[in-house]
């Protein structure tokens, strides 16, 4: 066999193999079709009415009460309403609400010092530079953790306001 033809039959058990490889299903395709025969057996063992693919593939619509606006939350009266309150606004980033569940509480040197924290950390970040340095100051109190007044300088000092 010369060089030439020996050329010519890699190149044509190359295309051969690119041709085959081209042809196969994508690892997408098999998955998917793996799925629907999962979804399949799993309806015929239990004898469902679960939706079919097809019917699983069509965009669910959100519930009708879902759209509808969501009542405001009624004013937390006793001090452990204002707590779970203040603590949901914290979570949500709603700093306005923090200082203000912040202010509706005695805060004072006996006060948890997390609660101070928080408290001063949402009036740091809304600039309110009076309220940060009056709820930060029982941070620095001996006994209390200083990695607490520590955090609470640094992210008021972030957001350019100093206590």
């Amino acid at each position: 066999m010369t060089k030439v033809g020996y050329a010519r039959g890699m190149k044509r058990a190359l295309v051969l193999c690119l041709l085959l490889v081209a042809c196969g299903k994508s690892a997408e395709d098999r998955a998917r079709e793996e799925a629907e025969a999962d979804e399949r057996a799993r309806i015929a063992r239990e004898g469902s009415s679960a939706p079919t693919p097809t019917e699983s593939a069509k965009p669910m619509e959100p519930p009708k009460d879902a759209a509808a606006p969501k009542e405001p939350e009624p004013e937390p009266v006793t001090p452990e309403q204002i707590d779970k309150a203040r603590k949901q606004a914290m979570i949500d980033n709603r700093d306005k609400d923090v200082i203000k569940y912040c202010e509706m509480t005695k805060l004072g040197d006996k006060t948890d010092p997390q609660i101070l924290l928080g408290c001063t950390l949402a009036a740091c970040r809304q600039k309110d530079e009076e309220r940060a340095r009056n709820w930060s100051k029982p941070l620095g109190n001996p006994g209390t953790k200083k990695e607490f007044l520590e955090q609470a300088k640094k992210i008021c000092l972030a957001s350019q306001v100093g206590i």
